[in-house]
Parts: C-alpha cells; structure tokens; sequence
C-alpha cells in the first residue's frame, strides 16, 4: 500500500538558490555540463562545484531564453535551481 501511496506524490520543488558572486566557471554544452564558482562568505572561500543542467532546463541570459551554448565563463548567475543532487533545472545568467 505504501509503494502506491507513494506513485501519487507529487513531485518534490527544487530549491532555488542565490549565492552573491557566484559565476560562470565553465560551460560543456555537448556534455551538459556546468561549473560554478560559489562563493561561500562564512567560510571565505570560492569552490567550483560541476552541474549537469538536464534536458528541460529553462536557461535564461538577461531574461532572454537561450541553450546552454550561449552561456560563457566568468558570467554572474542571478539564480539556479536544483532538482536532484547535481542536476539544474533552472539557471538565470546576467552577461
């Protein structure tokens, strides 16, 4: 009974996260791949953490839809969504 409780539920929301000074480290369109540099104020450092940006992911450049290929280092990320663990749903880049 549980099991099919559980084919009803609806699907869990990412989290959207803001990071002030979080950029664009990198960008692999071919392989849907994203490295973002996150800054973390607390503890003082940047740390490079790699994304795989999924298939349906809504990619915005200045409030523009786009493909992951338009997407450059060093642009600021306004906004990110996470899903699963390591995988975009949403990203909101600023050139």
């Amino acid at each position: 009974m549980a099991v099919l409780a559980l084919m009803f539920l609806p699907p869990v929301e990412g989290k959207v996260k803001f990071s002030k000074g979080t950029s664009v480290q990198f960008v692999n369109a071919a392989l849907s791949k994203i490295g973002l540099v996150l800054w973390r104020p607390g503890e003082g450092v940047r740390q490079v953490t790699t994304y795989t940006v999924s298939p349906g992911a809504v990619i915005t450049l200045d409030g523009t839809p786009v493909k992951l290929g338009r997407i450059r280092k060093g642009m600021h990320v306004n906004g990110y969504t996470e899903g699963n663990a390591g995988v975009l749903d949403k990203l909101d880049v600023q050139n």
